[in-house]
């Protein structure tokens, strides 16, 4: 079986970093406080921005576009969205191709 997939590396920086366990728990429960998790506001070709911003809510696309930039702008903590497409032969056309996203903070 062939599996079609590309992979891209993340480069992560040479000095440690002290990210502490506190501040991703924040972030989290700021998230999970002011947003809910749905896939709503993707009718009639919403945005995961669009989603969260009209409707309050978003999939994991969104959450991890939330907490990459408020990560980034509270703490100046730069991270890196880790995005999975559905494979060539079960994609449906017109649909988008990312289907989970996840975050990585180094």
């Amino acid at each position: 079986m062939v599996v079609d997939y590309s992979v891209d590396y993340i480069t992560f920086p040479e000095r440690n970093i002290d990210i502490q366990e506190r501040i991703l728990k924040h972030a989290m429960h700021m998230c999970y406080n002011n947003f809910a998790f749905s896939t709503r506001g993707y009718a009639n070709n919403g945005t995961s921005i669009n989603s969260l911003k009209y409707h309050k809510a978003g999939n994991c696309v969104a959450f991890s576009m939330l907490l990459q930039k408020y990560l980034k702008n509270n703490y100046d903590i730069v991270s890196h969205l880790i995005v999975a497409s559905v494979p060539n032969k079960w994609r449906t056309k017109g649909l988008n191709d990312v289907c989970h996203c996840a975050l990585c903070v180094p």
